[in-house]
């Protein structure tokens, strides 16, 4: 009896050390592609060309404005800002040259890419965010209350 409880003991500590194992090697390698695949995303990007779903290139998206001194719709180029990612994890979007944004970049996953947008409290920028993003939160109640 006394050698089963040992060969138990041991089977349960070989198993603990391998699951444990695993885990260490599990964490290692996906911070280590994490980091990997950071350091290849560091520099300058443009975008050549946007594709739709069916694979047909988008020239550009019109989008309806109510009210507005531009009129009633709008075209935006679908080629979107040339976006610069630094090692530090700061990134900058410069949609025209005088025209640009700021802000933080972080890896999620393998396949999720984070901006976190950084702008001044009291300027033209952040009443503008700001509005959207209340304007974005009412129309979240809206539609939960209509479901």
């Amino acid at each position: 009896m006394l050698s089963s409880i040992t060969e138990m003991k041991k089977l349960i500590l070989i198993t603990t050390l391998t699951i444990w194992t695993f885990s260490l090697f599990a964490q290692s390698s996906t911070t280590f592609q994490r980091d990997s695949l950071s350091n290849i995303l560091v520099g300058v990007w443009e975008i050549e060309k946007t594709i739709d779903k069916e694979g047909s290139e988008v020239k550009s998206i019109t989008r309806q404005t109510k009210n507005s001194p531009l009129g009633n719709e709008i075209q935006i180029k679908a080629t979107g800002p040339k976006m610069t990612l630094n090692q530090d994890n700061s990134y900058e979007l410069e949609f025209t040259p005088k025209h640009t944004s700021k802000g933080n970049w972080f890896l999620q996953n393998s396949n999720r890419l984070i901006l976190q947008l950084i702008t001044r409290k009291g300027t033209r920028n952040y009443d503008m965010l700001k509005i959207g993003a209340e304007a974005f939160v009412k129309r979240l109640n809206m539609i939960q209350k209509e479901i």
